[in-house]
């Protein structure tokens, strides 16, 4: 397939997708990464948004949203998370994890200071996964019966220890807090797309398998409703 043909077809797909007109994307770069897959990068013209997109060996494709700032300002559902390139953000993302897994390293947590946290922004969020449970977290109260619970958890590292201080001011402000290690209570949410889409806003990595149930509840809600059929 010609390169000018795919990127065509990424523009109608990010149209498709709340991402404006076509017309208004333009590609940036197209490369192949260290397994041979290309690798292609996207600004909306008008609204400066960058997007990666990794395709794939077996013709899919995968996508990430650039982030130069925090910003989760717009109402379109994401399904995939903002990825912060900033070098200077995301070196101190990193500091903020090795801190946090110190204590396991003769290091010392408390080290993760304010003025820490706010440099990392929200390259730190791309620091941790999650995954939605819908009925009470172990050990939790009551109020979280029939509504929704996040597990978050620092991505390939062990860590089972209390998170509230490090990511809630990355989090949504609709959150009941930290109910029990590293789990907050989102009853407040009762639509499971629109909760992994506003952690992804901000920078969340869901895990891959929500993930897929995530896009198929968007396409079936993006699905054209079925015309009566006539009398």
């Amino acid at each position: 397939m010609a390169d000018k043909t795919t990127s065509d077809k990424l523009k109608k797909a990010f149209e498709a997708h709340g991402g404006g007109e076509a017309k208004d994307w333009k590609r940036l770069s197209k490369k192949k990464n260290q397994d041979g897959e290309w690798l292609r990068r996207f600004e909306n013209k008008k609204t400066g948004v960058q997007v990666e997109m990794l395709e794939k060996k077996d013709g899919t494709f995968l996508a990430r949203r650039l982030a130069d700032d925090f910003t989760a300002a717009n109402d379109t559902l994401a399904t995939t998370p903002v990825i912060d390139a900033d070098p200077a953000r995301n070196k101190a993302a990193d500091k903020v994890i090795d801190l946090l897994l110190a204590p396991y390293e003769g290091g010392d947590e408390e080290d993760i200071t304010p003025a820490l946290l706010k440099q990392a922004g929200a390259a730190l969020a791309n620091r941790f996964m999650f995954t939605i449970g819908g009925e009470a977290a172990p050990g939790a109260s009551s109020l979280l019966d029939g509504g929704f619970y996040v597990e978050f958890y620092p991505i390939d590292r062990d860590y089972d220890q209390h998170l509230e201080h490090v990511i809630s001011h990355l989090l949504p402000p609709n959150n009941g807090g930290e109910v029990t290690e590293l789990t907050f209570d989102f009853s407040g949410y009762t639509d499971e797309a629109k909760l992994a889409s506003d952690l992804m806003k901000r920078g969340f990595i869901w895990d891959d398998a929500p993930q897929a149930d995530l896009q198929a509840h968007l396409a079936a809600l993006r699905k054209p409703a079925a015309k009566p059929p006539q009398p």
